[in-house]
C-alpha cells in the first residue's frame, strides 16, 4: 500500500482536493458536521451527501479513502 502522504501529494499536485463543508453557520462547540466534496481543476466533481462529525476517526478514513481512489485513476 502507498504511504498516504505520497497520496496526497500526487492528488495535490493534480489539483484534486476533498473539502469540508459545513452544515450550517455560525460556531458550535465541537463544531457542526460537515458533508464532503470532490473538487478538481477548481471546479466541484461532486456533491457529498452523507454527514460527518469533524475531527473524527470515521471523518479521517472517509476523506483517506477518497483521495486514494482518486490516487488510482491517476497513476
Amino acid at each position: 500500500m502507498v504511504e498516504y502522504w505520497k497520496v496526497l501529494d500526487t492528488c495535490w499536485k493534480n489539483d484534486i482536493f476533498v473539502i469540508q463543508k459545513p452544515t450550517n453557520i455560525g460556531m458550535v462547540k465541537g463544531g457542526h458536521k460537515v458533508k464532503l466534496n470532490l473538487e478538481i481543476n477548481g471546479r466541484i466533481i461532486k456533491f457529498g451527501t452523507m454527514e460527518f462529525r469533524q475531527n473524527t476517526k470515521e471523518l479521517n478514513d472517509k476523506i483517506e479513502e477518497i483521495y486514494r481512489s482518486r490516487y488510482e485513476l491517476i497513476i
